[in-house]
């Protein structure tokens, strides 16, 4: 799909789709230099996600994800992962966010959140 569009109607990586199927663009870099940017990180069981905020401006630009995969199991009932996983697809979602910022020492906070 493309950046203006998600398909399924859901929240992707590219975009941010409400469950009605509209979507915002998110802006690729930061369109006031020095501006105050906050980094939001989600680290879950499926995988980690990153978004970078302007705060000035109240728009999106910066987004990353990476996915981890279950470590294989005898069990059918079990399921286990290994938190090296966790850090390093944090820091993958992270670095794609910030890929497109020029000036990283305008982050002013970060959150992080995880299961």
């Amino acid at each position: 799909h493309s950046v203006a569009t998600c398909t399924p109607p859901r929240a992707c990586y590219g975009c941010r789709a409400t469950r009605r199927g509209s979507a915002r663009r998110v802006v690729r870099a930061s369109s006031t230099p020095g501006a105050p940017l906050y980094i939001g990180l989600d680290v879950g069981t499926q995988g980690s996600k990153a978004i970078v905020y302007n705060a000035e401006t109240r728009e999106v630009v910066g987004r990353g994800a990476a996915a981890y995969d279950l470590l294989p199991s005898d069990s059918p009932t079990t399921a286990e992962q290994n938190p090296s996983q966790w850090e390093e697809g944090g820091t993958a979602a992270l670095l794609q966010a910030l890929s497109g910022i020029s000036d990283k020492s305008c982050v002013r906070g970060i959150a992080v959140s995880g299961q």
